[in-house]
């Protein structure tokens, strides 16, 4: 299935109109292209991936006047000898709050999360030899995985003392370091930045990570979705792994809106749409695709060569995603811009 057909057999994920699905298809298959390119856009803007890095900004609001539910996994804590390492605000995902904790004799750290209406609770231990484990509460995010050295394990829905009590009675005996209210949040970013570079470099969430979390939320995981997932997270991922590499062509300000990544579970069939969509030549195609090409990469190095050579390829990363990164040419922005 590509792209174009997630928009145009699955119209109710892109437009409802009085509860009624609504597809117009009028003008013939120009005006159904310039649909599917609209919609895709505004779907696009509903998905959500992770920030390439986090920066925790203290708040000293929160500690005074905390919800009931924070509270309510706070408190158990505060019983059992943690101490506050501050409450703060996430720059980078607007609305996202964390309170902090420590218990130093036992040297776990807590995380107390506020996103998107709901309140969870993270335990971590930190090993000597540089990994991690944690424990959680939420009710998402368990079927995405995680790396060997920084595991994750999920107690849908339990209180912060059960939590705790598992992650003592599980851990094991591996030498621990020790946890300092000064340095909590540092050590929390340098931990989210390790686990987002791990995900950069495998390419993102799997599809079938992506199909088992949908399953597991209850909702229906037909194959449209999950590709168009697929491909958004994969995209997002693959982007933070060139902006990660110290041979990086350009600042991440000047790139970003000219990078086009082109990864090997492309689907062949849309590389035209997606050659045409970031050139800004919507109407104007280069030779169309011999039949054998069988692989998006090429597909996308053919349509760049006979356009007349306006991405500009920069990096390739071969494992385990394979991908090819280009930079649309400077003296091509303004007519991408008036497309």
């Amino acid at each position: 299935m590509s792209i174009k057909s997630v928009i145009l057999e699955h119209p109710g994920l892109v437009l409802k109109l009085g509860g009624i699905l609504l597809v117009l298809v009028l003008g013939g298959l120009v005006w159904i292209a310039q649909f599917a390119r609209d919609k895709l856009k505004e779907l696009e803007k509903s998905v959500v991936a992770p920030p390439f890095r986090v920066q925790l900004v203290p708040e000293t609001d929160a500690l005074s006047a905390p919800a009931p539910a924070v509270q309510a996994l706070v408190e158990p804590l505060l019983q059992t000898g943690f101490v506050e390492a501050g409450a703060f605000r996430i720059w980078e995902m607007p609305g996202a709050r964390m309170r902090m904790l420590v218990q130093p004799e036992t040297r776990v750290t807590a995380c107390v999360y506020q996103l998107s209406g709901q309140t969870t609770l993270d335990l971590v231990s930190r090993f000597e030899d540089g990994g991690t484990l944690t424990f959680a509460n939420s009710k998402t995010g368990g079927e995405f995985s995680r790396s060997e050295q920084h595991p994750s394990k999920r107690f849908a829905g339990a209180g912060a003392a059960e939590v705790y009590e598992r992650m003592l009675a599980e851990r094991g005996e591996r030498p621990l370091r020790p946890v300092r209210i000064e340095t909590a949040a540092e050590e929390f970013q340098a931990d989210y930045a390790a686990g987002q570079d791990w995900l950069s470099e495998r390419g993102g969430y799997t599809a079938d990570e992506i199909r088992r979390e949908i399953l597991a939320s209850g909702q229906k995981a037909d194959s449209g979705t999950v590709q168009f997932l697929r491909e958004r997270y994969a995209a997002a991922a693959l982007k933070n792994w060139w902006r990660a590499q110290p041979s990086a062509t350009s600042p991440w300000a000047e790139a970003k809106d000219r990078l086009v990544v082109i990864h090997d579970e492309l689907k062949v069939e849309d590389i035209e749409w997606i050659y045409d969509d970031n050139s800004g030549n919507w109407e104007t195609e280069p030779e169309s695709l011999p039949k054998h090409i069988t692989s998006a990469r090429e597909a996308f190095a053919f349509l760049n060569q006979t356009g007349g050579e306006i991405f500009v390829k920069i990096a390739e990363k071969t494992t385990p995603l394979a991908a090819d990164f280009y930079l649309l040419r400077a003296d091509e922005e303004p007519m991408q811009e008036a497309a």
